[in-house]
C-alpha cells in the first residue's frame, strides 16, 4: 500500500484508513477466537459442575437410603434412633463437604472463563470505537 501513496494511487488518508481497517479486522478475528474457546471452557465447566452435583446427589440418596432403612429397621424393634440419626446426619454432612470443594474450584474455572468472554466483549466493542478515533482525528487535525 505504501507503494500506492508513493504513486499517487492513495492518498495518505485512504492509506491510514486501509491500514487501521486491516489492523481492526485482525484484532476481531483475534478475539472471536479467544471468546469461541472460553466459550466451550464455560460450557464444558457447567457440564462438569452437572457433573459434580450428580454425583453428589447420588451419595447423598445412597446415605439417606442405608440409613433410613437402619432407622426404619430400628423403629420396628423399638430401638431408640437418636444414635442413628445422628450418624445419617453427619454422613450427609460428609458428602456435602467433599463435593463442597470441587463445587467451588469447577465454580471459579466457569466464573473465570465468564468475565474472560466479557472482558473481550467489552474490548471488541472498544476496538471499534478505537477504529473511529484513528480514522476521525486525522482528518480533524488536517482541518486546522
Amino acid at each position: 500500500m505504501r507503494r500506492n501513496i508513493k504513486k499517487g494511487l492513495l492518498s495518505e488518508e485512504e492509506y491510514e484508513i486501509a491500514k487501521n481497517k486491516i489492523n481492526n479486522e485482525y484484532i476481531q478475528k483475534k478475539i472471536e477466537g479467544s471468546e469461541q474457546y472460553f466459550n466451550a471452557v464455560s460450557s464444558i465447566m457447567s457440564s462438569a459442575s452437572s457433573a459434580v452435583q450428580g454425583f453428589q446427589d447420588a451419595e447423598m440418596n445412597k446415605v439417606t437410603h442405608k440409613y433410613d432403612k437402619e432407622i426404619k429397621a430400628a423403629k420396628k424393634a423399638g430401638k431408640d434412633t437418636t444414635k442413628l440419626e445422628e450418624e445419617k446426619e453427619e454422613a450427609l454432612n460428609q458428602v456435602k463437604r467433599k463435593y463442597a470443594d470441587k463445587q467451588f474450584a469447577v465454580s471459579v474455572l466457569q466464573i473465570t472463563a465468564s468475565t474472560a468472554v466479557a472482558a473481550m466483549e467489552a474490548y471488541k466493542a472498544m476496538a471499534v470505537f478505537l477504529l473511529l478515533v484513528r480514522l476521525l482525528v486525522p482528518l480533524q487535525l488536517r482541518q486546522l
